[in-house]
């Protein structure tokens, strides 16, 4: 039993005590939380990171994102041509009152940058081409553009809980890969769908862009779909016009983690990318959600023999959204049925292991009740840094300090999903 750190029995008839072994620890805080307090009214309440559209004005729109008191929109519309072009603004990013917030900020034009078909990274220009400002209410923004002005709204709804998401699915968000800037990606996903929109350059170095979208179940790890060119469509200052839309082959799109994953080109290889940092955010904290904290569960100890003359029945899964120096759930009921009289004279030996350590390392309190059959255990939990705990509790109960003797269905096992988070 190497991963029992320590271990203790209690000898009392019909009764587990548990003893916490803690097999790595709950992480540290990735930054400090003072400045949670001014982020209050900006990033922590702001909840409309995402694509927004006009339903009656279908090609067109735009992708916004806080962090802090900074935004980033990205515009996707047409030149008089025809031809597809993005722009971008970064800017000032201020809290009204209730869900009204307001964003600032010069828009540009860039061009000059690496091509979709190219591996060799260029450094794009920008042009300014004017002022752009966004007022946003709830999912709804009203958007002032250099010559037009007009109202839009979310295109998917907005996630309330962090931990609604599965650990695979990126979030909602701009990405890059360092190596080659000057072109980036926003990637969202909404009703069973990741949309990804590519920013970036032709082989003649103007701008472009192309959609993807996949139908995808909650947990995914890599999919692909059609790369998406649109021409034809409304431009900045003109009347509406529907755009015409070519499959130009495959992208793919591959995460593991909500905040790094692997995109690919039609016809070339994997590029990796990251979130991208545009804010005063601590490093890191441009990924909204909370850094998985590694899970290393121990191997189960096998039982030579099993004890089926008492039966018991494991708490149930437990999940929940805390602020950080949050604690994890610390009670559990065990209920038993069964012969009792065959554990007279017995010692009944019990283990909790513990892999992220969400408890201390104190002899658990074990509460005995009659009605219904059973008992309550009542563990330590500590506090807890920010991060996305998922994992399993296995409850061990032994006839023997070896455990080789173990109750039917022994080693029980407990889920939890756990999110802390600075809010």
């Amino acid at each position: 039993m190497h991963f029992l750190v320590k271990r203790a029995w209690l000898a009392l008839a019909a009764v587990m005590a548990m003893t916490i072994a803690a097999c790595g620890g709950g992480g540290s805080d990735e930054g400090a939380v003072a400045e949670a307090a001014w982020l209050k009214a900006t990033l922590a309440d702001f909840k409309g990171h995402g694509v927004y559209w006009n339903p009656a004005e279908p090609g067109t729109g735009f992708f916004f994102e806080a962090q802090g008191g900074l935004g980033v929109a990205t515009f996707y519309l047409y030149e008089a041509s025809g031809r597809p072009v993005w722009y971008s603004a970064l800017g000032n990013f201020t809290a009204g009152t209730g869900s009204k917030y307001q964003f600032s900020g010069q828009l540009l034009r860039y061009a000059g940058g690496q091509a979709a078909a190219s591996g060799v990274q260029k450094t794009p220009t920008s042009t300014v081409v004017g002022s752009v400002t966004v007022a946003f209410d709830g999912e709804k923004a009203q958007v002032s553009l250099p010559g037009r002005s007009f109202s839009a709204q979310k295109y998917y709804k907005t996630v309330t809980s962090i931990g609604s998401l599965s650990p695979s699915q990126p979030e909602t968000g701009i990405y890059w890969n360092p190596a080659e800037s000057g072109r980036g990606f926003t990637i969202e996903m909404g009703n069973g769908t990741v949309t990804a929109a590519v920013f970036h350059y032709a082989a003649d170095g103007q701008p472009i862009w192309h959609l993807v979208s996949v139908p995808v179940g909650n947990n995914w790890f890599a999919v692909s779909g059609d790369f998406m060119a649109y021409a034809g469509g409304q431009a900045m200052t003109g009347t509406y016009r529907a755009p015409a839309a070519t499959a130009e082959g495959k992208f793919g799109l591959e995460f593991k983690e909500q905040c790094l994953g692997k995109l690919a080109f039609p016809g070339m290889g994997q590029i990796a990318v990251r979130r991208f940092a545009f804010g005063s955010l601590p490093a890191g904290r441009e990924c909204r959600t909370p850094p998985t904290i590694k899970f290393t569960p121990s191997d189960k100890v096998a039982a030579a023999n099993q004890f089926t003359a008492v039966a018991l029945t494991a708490p149930p899964t437990f999940a929940a959204d805390l602020k950080v120096g949050g604690m994890a759930q610390s009670s559990f009921s065990f209920s038993a049925s069964g012969n009792f009289a065959a554990l007279n004279g017995l010692t009944v030996y019990a283990v909790v292991v513990d892999p992220h350590g969400l408890y201390t390392r104190d002899t658990p309190r074990v509460t005995l009740r009659s009605s219904p059959p059973g008992a309550t255990v009542q563990l330590t939990a500590q506090p807890l840094a920010r991060g996305d705990y998922r994992g399993w509790l296995d409850f061990y109960a032994c006839l023997d300090p070896a455990c080789s003797t173990q109750f039917a269905g022994s080693p029980f096992r407990v889920h939890y999903v756990l999110v802390v988070d600075d809010k």
